[in-house]
């Protein structure tokens, strides 16, 4: 089992979220995906960047010690 972990900044950005907002739910919901989002307009959406500044990785069943 691999695993991984990144420390990340996260500067904020402000896309149209609108045409993002369909875009990704007709990838994940199909053709119906944006009348499902036109549903959901109201509820509060942030969208965020993950820019890696450290990443831990390793192999194995345990979790590395930091993270016990």
């Amino acid at each position: 089992m691999k695993r991984a972990s990144t420390q990340s900044a996260a500067p904020t950005a402000s896309p149209t979220l609108l045409d993002l907002t369909h875009r990704l739910s007709r990838r994940y919901l199909g053709p119906d995906g944006p009348r499902y989002a036109e549903k959901t307009l109201g509820r509060p959406r942030v969208l965020v960047r993950l820019e890696p500044v450290s990443w831990t990785s390793w192999t194995g069943q345990e979790w590395h010690p930091r993270y016990r």
